[in-house]
Protein backbone atom coordinates (compact mmCIF):
# COMPACT_ATOMS: atom_id res chain seq x y z
CA UNK A 1 0.00 0.00 0.00
CA UNK A 2 1.33 3.04 -0.96
CA UNK A 3 0.41 6.75 0.71
CA UNK A 4 0.74 10.11 -0.21
CA UNK A 5 0.39 12.81 2.87
CA UNK A 6 -0.89 16.02 0.97
CA UNK A 7 -1.32 19.29 3.45
CA UNK A 8 -1.74 16.98 6.49
CA UNK A 9 -3.93 14.22 4.96
CA UNK A 10 -2.90 10.63 4.32
CA UNK A 11 -4.12 9.92 1.06
CA UNK A 12 -3.95 6.00 -1.05
CA UNK A 13 -2.78 5.43 -4.19
CA UNK A 14 -1.63 2.24 -5.84
CA UNK A 15 0.51 2.04 -8.50
CA UNK A 16 0.58 -1.28 -10.32
CA UNK A 17 3.23 -2.81 -13.24
CA UNK A 18 6.04 -0.11 -13.02
CA UNK A 19 7.60 -1.35 -15.30
CA UNK A 20 5.71 -0.53 -18.62
CA UNK A 21 5.61 2.87 -19.95
CA UNK A 22 2.33 3.28 -20.95
CA UNK A 23 0.17 5.02 -17.95
CA UNK A 24 -3.36 4.00 -17.03
CA UNK A 25 -4.90 6.26 -14.47
CA UNK A 26 -8.10 4.42 -13.48
CA UNK A 27 -10.41 7.19 -11.36
CA UNK A 28 -13.19 6.00 -9.36
CA UNK A 29 -16.26 8.25 -8.35
CA UNK A 30 -19.18 8.02 -6.03
CA UNK A 31 -20.04 5.75 -3.91
CA UNK A 32 -16.95 3.18 -4.81
CA UNK A 33 -13.05 2.76 -3.96
CA UNK A 34 -10.15 1.54 -5.94
CA UNK A 35 -11.24 -2.20 -5.70
CA UNK A 36 -14.19 -1.02 -8.77
CA UNK A 37 -11.43 -1.74 -11.25
CA UNK A 38 -10.73 -5.01 -10.19
CA UNK A 39 -12.16 -6.83 -12.96
CA UNK A 40 -10.10 -4.57 -15.42
CA UNK A 41 -6.84 -5.49 -13.62
CA UNK A 42 -6.19 -8.27 -15.49
CA UNK A 43 -7.43 -7.09 -19.20
CA UNK A 44 -4.78 -3.97 -18.77
CA UNK A 45 -1.53 -5.67 -17.41
CA UNK A 46 0.47 -4.20 -20.40
CA UNK A 47 -0.25 -0.85 -18.94
CA UNK A 48 1.29 1.23 -15.68
CA UNK A 49 -1.95 1.12 -13.39
CA UNK A 50 -2.28 4.33 -10.92
CA UNK A 51 -5.75 3.72 -9.04
CA UNK A 52 -6.27 6.64 -6.21
CA UNK A 53 -8.26 6.92 -3.57
CA UNK A 54 -10.07 10.42 -2.97
CA UNK A 55 -10.21 11.89 0.23
CA UNK A 56 -12.95 9.64 2.58
CA UNK A 57 -13.29 7.23 0.06
CA UNK A 58 -11.46 3.05 0.74
CA UNK A 59 -8.20 3.47 2.24
CA UNK A 60 -8.04 7.05 2.22
CA UNK A 61 -9.36 8.51 5.38
CA UNK A 62 -11.25 11.54 6.36
CA UNK A 63 -9.75 14.20 8.30
CA UNK A 64 -10.59 13.69 12.26
CA UNK A 65 -13.54 16.24 12.87
CA UNK A 66 -14.74 16.71 9.23
CA UNK A 67 -17.87 15.21 8.33
CA UNK A 68 -17.30 15.60 4.49
CA UNK A 69 -20.14 12.99 3.42
CA UNK A 70 -23.47 14.22 5.31
CA UNK A 71 -25.83 12.83 2.56
CA UNK A 72 -28.92 14.54 0.54
CA UNK A 73 -29.53 17.89 0.62
CA UNK A 74 -26.38 21.21 1.14
CA UNK A 75 -24.43 18.30 2.60
CA UNK A 76 -24.36 16.32 -0.33
CA UNK A 77 -23.68 19.65 -2.30
CA UNK A 78 -20.67 20.64 0.20
CA UNK A 79 -19.31 16.82 -0.26
CA UNK A 80 -19.04 17.12 -4.05
CA UNK A 81 -18.25 20.67 -4.34
CA UNK A 82 -15.02 20.16 -1.59
CA UNK A 83 -14.34 16.63 -2.73
CA UNK A 84 -13.99 17.72 -6.87
CA UNK A 85 -11.32 20.73 -5.86
CA UNK A 86 -9.85 17.99 -3.75
CA UNK A 87 -9.60 15.07 -6.10
CA UNK A 88 -8.01 17.36 -8.31
CA UNK A 89 -5.37 18.93 -6.22
CA UNK A 90 -4.55 15.14 -5.21
CA UNK A 91 -4.49 13.91 -8.64
CA UNK A 92 -2.10 16.59 -9.39
CA UNK A 93 0.02 15.40 -6.85
CA UNK A 94 0.28 12.19 -7.80
CA UNK A 95 0.96 12.81 -11.34
CA UNK A 96 3.73 15.16 -10.69
CA UNK A 97 5.19 12.72 -7.72
CA UNK A 98 5.01 9.39 -10.27
CA UNK A 99 6.23 11.68 -13.26
CA UNK A 100 4.26 9.56 -15.91
CA UNK A 101 5.28 10.56 -19.39
CA UNK A 102 1.62 10.63 -21.04
CA UNK A 103 -1.00 9.19 -19.41
CA UNK A 104 -4.73 7.75 -20.43
CA UNK A 105 -7.55 8.50 -18.23
CA UNK A 106 -10.74 6.58 -17.61
CA UNK A 107 -12.62 7.85 -14.95
CA UNK A 108 -16.18 6.33 -13.61
CA UNK A 109 -19.14 7.51 -11.21
CA UNK A 110 -22.33 6.41 -10.53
Amino acid sequence: MEYLSIRGSKYFYEDMNRHHQEVILLIHGHPFDDTMWDYQLDALKDYRLILPDPRGYGKTVRDAGKNIHRGAGIGLCRFLFYSIAELASYIRTVLFILKPFRIIVFCRDS
